[in-house]
């Protein structure tokens, strides 16, 4: 059985017994228990682990791996009809109620708690979210088998915190890995709407760090050696011409200790500039879809005039400030951890989420035939809460199982509700993109 295999049926659905081969790893992970406190046990990876901006050091638990073991444990007691499993698994649960700190999995960040999947404590996990939907997930099919009680409370939990942070993973055309922003440096491209346009500084700044910058023309510098710019023509006193596309890369100040991923908003961005009536200045970064090699466009930049300068700013938030791009496979795991979680509660927010997941999924596939290294593309959907869309959303596909929604599909369904339901084209346009379909 695979651990990307959420259903578990088929297995169950086998014969009776347990092989040789599955009772030796039975045996093991008895006799490698770690016991931790409150009666919870958990099992290390023994390697180290580079991830981020720092590494762990061998000897660590995990989310993922402790709900890997939940789920053999489940199989082995349907398999065996032997309780001890079961009882291994309930210890197994329990440390998803023991804070990192303490050597369990339950990471607090920002004041949501989470289950995580490369523990960091003192406010500083990642908050990867497979590793906490996977756990939630099996956390909920162990308390079903036990009716326990604290493993109840460690399921709800989890699943509070999955519903309050998916719109963190969404970037409004892909989900994302974790949750904490990069922060060695934030990669911009820049596209002239004015073949004209003169660029005089771009500037990144947050509550949590100390402003970075590269002035540019003939008398220009730089904040830190490695902000650099590519793409910048021919030098002015006051600035440099853009010429098609420029890139510049920024690094960032030093994080404050109180940073946490939570409650930060992202990394202003701030260019000076001068053009034909203030002719706007695209700004894009990395399309976070593994293997696209297009740009993706930063929603929401606003442009006025200041001091005889066009000032363009916009927020280039965590969810599309990442670490590392995230492929297909990833992609659609979370999609389905999403959905199971919408089987388990019918909760809209993620169905929601989950049918836009999978709408995503189609305009990838339509953007890989068309993007390029210098094609800007937009996002589908304007990341925002609503519940009373996601609601409407759910009603409007009759709470059809996500897995089975085809994109084409469900927006039809989508458009047929909304026009029987007398919604204007706009309402419309804005649940279509909820869905992960792009607007006309």
């Amino acid at each position: 059985m695979s651990n990307a295999d959420i259903d578990m049926g088929p297995v169950f659905a086998r014969p009776p017994g347990l092989s040789q081969a599955q009772k030796i790893a039975l045996n093991w992970l008895e006799t490698n228990k770690i016991e931790i406190p409150h009666e919870a046990v958990v099992w290390h990876y023994t390697f180290s682990h580079p991830f981020n901006a720092f590494v762990v050091k061998g000897g660590w638990p995990s989310s993922f791996g402790q709900a890997d073991v939940i789920k053999a444990l489940l199989v082995a007691r349907q398999s065996s009809n032997d309780s001890k499993y079961i009882e291994l698994a309930k210890r197994a649960a329990y440390a998803f109620t023991v804070p990192c700190e303490k050597g369990g999995l339950r990471c607090e960040v920002g004041g949501v708690p989470w289950f995580e999947e490369v523990p960091v404590p003192y406010g500083y996990a990642p908050m990867i979210l497979n590793g906490h939907l996977y756990a939630t997930v099996m956390l909920g099919r162990l308390w079903k088998e036990t009716g326990d009680a604290r493993i109840k409370e460690a399921f709800d939990e989890g699943m509070a915190s999955a519903k309050k942070m998916l719109l963190r993973f969404d970037t409004g055309y892909w989900s994302t890995y974790q949750n904490r922003p990069r922060t060695m440096n934030l990669p911009l491209t820049l596209q002239a709407t004015d073949p004209q346009t003169e660029l005089r500084e771009v500037t990144t700044s947050s509550p949590f760090t100390s402003d970075s910058s590269i002035v540019f023309g003939k008398h220009g510098g730089r904040t830190y050696p490695g902000n650099v710019a590519t793409g910048i023509g021919e030098l002015t006193d006051t600035g440099g011409l853009i010429t098609g596309q420029a890139g510049v890369q920024l690094t960032p100040g030093r994080m404050a200790v109180d940073n946490d991923s939570v409650n930060f908003p992202g990394f202003d961005i701030t260019l000076r500039y001068i053009a034909k009536n203030c002719a706007p200045i695209r700004i894009g970064t990395i399309d976070w879809r593994s293997p696209s090699s297009g740009i993706m466009e930063v929603p929401g930049v606003k442009v006025e005039v200041k001091g005889g300068e066009c000032v363009a700013r916009g927020l280039l938030t965590t969810n599309i400030n990442q670490w590392t791009t995230l492929n297909a496979f990833y992609h659609d795991w979370h999609t389905r951890l999403v959905t199971e979680l919408w089987r388990m509660s019918g909760d809209s927010v993620f169905y929601t989420t989950a049918v836009r997941w999978r709408g995503y999924e189609a305009v990838f596939k339509a953007d890989q035939a068309k993007a390029a290294p210098t094609t800007f593309l937009k996002p589908v959907f304007a990341v925002k809460d609503s519940s009373e869309d996601d609601r409407t959303v759910m009603a409007a596909l009759g709470g059809a199982d996500p897995a089975q929604l085809v994109p084409d599909a469900a927006a039809e369904m989508l458009r047929t509700w909304a026009a029987a339901k007398g919604l204007s084209v706009e309402k419309t346009s804005e649940l279509l993109t909820r869905i992960g379909h792009p607007a006309p």
